[in-house]
This record gives C-alpha cells, structure tokens and sequence, in this order.
C-alpha cells in the first residue's frame, strides 16, 4: 500500500467520506467488541489518519501535545507509506513551537512504524531521525538557563562570546557536535582585560549526555545564526486516541499523543 499524501484533501466532501470510513473503528462497541479488527485495518487507519490530518490542517498550524509537552507547528506536508510489513511516516513542520522552545523548522522521520489498532491505538517506531533549524539565540538562551558558570552571548563576529562569572575571563567560541561528542574551539580569550595567545587556546571535546529513548545527537553545527542539527532515536512507542483525533480534525482543534 503506498499512502502518500502531499497536498490538502478537497474539502466538505472529504470530511464526510471520513466520518463514512471511520465509523466502525471509532467506536469500540461496533469495531472491536464484534471482532471486525482485521489485519487490513492498520492500512485503513494509516491512509485516514494522514490524510485526514492533512487535509484539515495541511497548510496551517497544527497543535497537540505530543507526552505531555505541547506543540504548535505550521505543517507543510505529511507523507506515509508502506514498507514492507511497517510503515514509514515523514512529516514537514515550520514556525515550531515546542514547550517554549522555537525551531525555524522540524523534519521527522519515523521508520518502521507498526500499529495495534484500537481506539487507543497503540504504535512503535523501530527508528525516528529528526533534522531541523533553530536560531542560535534561542540556544543560547536555553544554555543561560541551566546553571552554567558561564554567561553565554552572541558576539557581532557570529561567535559565541563566554564570560565566566568569577575568573574575569572572556572567550569568543565556536562549537559543534559530531556523534554525541561536544567540540568546544577557542577563536579569542582575555583575562582581566589582557590578551591570551593562541598558542594557550585550546580545543576541548566532551562526551554529552545521552538523550531519552537511546537518541543520539548526529551532528549540530552553527551557519551564521542558525543552528543546523540532525538528531536519531533508537525507537519510541507511544498511543493516539482515535476518537479524539477524529473530532480534532473535525473541529480543528488539538489533540493528544501519549
């Protein structure tokens, strides 16, 4: 089965094919209380899902509150397609809003998507890659939060600028990471007003912590004031609410991911 969706639905008419389609298996009574579950019906929700979501919010901003973090994102496009036993589901976001955190942009990949249909429909996810964008001052702010010893700052080069809030040292940095592994480069220090030579400035590297789920950080680099990132998760699962999602797309309101 190939589900790919990539432009809105064609209205009215739609909406009311899904209600039509979804009868049965938003309602636990007639779906699965008289055992009408069958092993084509992943396929079925698969196909009314994307392109129920898409059809009512492609093009806008969507929300939902994805474990228990909320979400508010402009959604470009939703692609799902079969492949092989599982699923493989691709979605394009803008304008990200996550939890108070900005992203110019979100692209996630979720692979080898399998469902347990019900009306709380169960999924796993064997893989899901995440590249996107966010500006830099957004990670700055985000690290001037945490406790650092360290005040963080853009300089008019682009570099970070380090202040150390008790040594009186000053360094301009750039920073990158590769595979979990935090490389910190010194371009300019001063201490108390005087220069230290480059032949004192070094290079650190650092292992990060790891991230929930075994995710991993590929790699992060800074391009101007953009970071540019690309993330992998080992596997996730999680559920959806049909009925809920149902009458989000009806109304056009948000819904949960749990």
């Amino acid at each position: 089965m190939s589900g790919a969706v990539k432009a809105p639905g064609v209205g009215r008419s739609w909406l009311d094919q899904w209600f039509a389609k979804t009868a049965a298996w938003a309602d636990p009574v007639a779906t699965l209380g008289a055992g009408t579950a069958t092993a084509l019906l992943p396929d079925v929700l698969v196909s009314a899902l994307s392109e129920g979501i898409l059809s009512r919010f492609g093009g806008q901003r969507i929300d939902l509150v994805l474990r228990g973090r909320p979400m508010s994102a402009h959604l470009v496009s939703l692609e799902v397609r079969r492949t092989g036993a599982s699923f493989r589901a691709r979605a394009e976001l803008t304008d990200v809003d996550w939890d108070g955190y900005g992203f110019d942009s979100l692209s996630i990949t979720a692979n080898g998507v399998r469902l347990i249909p019900s009306l709380a429909t169960r999924f796993q996810a064997e893989q899901i890659d995440i590249q996107g964008e966010l500006p830099l001052s957004e990670l700055i702010e985000w690290l001037n939060g945490h406790g650092l010893q360290w005040a963080l700052g853009i300089d008019d080069s682009g570099l970070i600028r380090a202040k150390h809030s008790r040594r009186k040292l000053v360094a301009l940095v750039d920073a990158a990471v590769v595979n979990d592994l935090l490389r910190i480069e010194v371009k300019r220090a001063h201490w108390m007003g005087m220069v230290i030579p480059n032949s004192l400035l070094t290079t650190r590297s650092m292992p990060l912590p790891a991230l929930p789920n075994d995710g991993r950080i590929v790699r992060a680099t800074r391009h101007g004031d953009t970071v540019r990132f690309a993330i992998d998760i080992a596997s996730m699962s999680g559920s959806v609410d049909l009925a809920q999602v149902r009458t989000a797309i009806a109304a056009g309101s948000g819904f949960t991911i749990w």
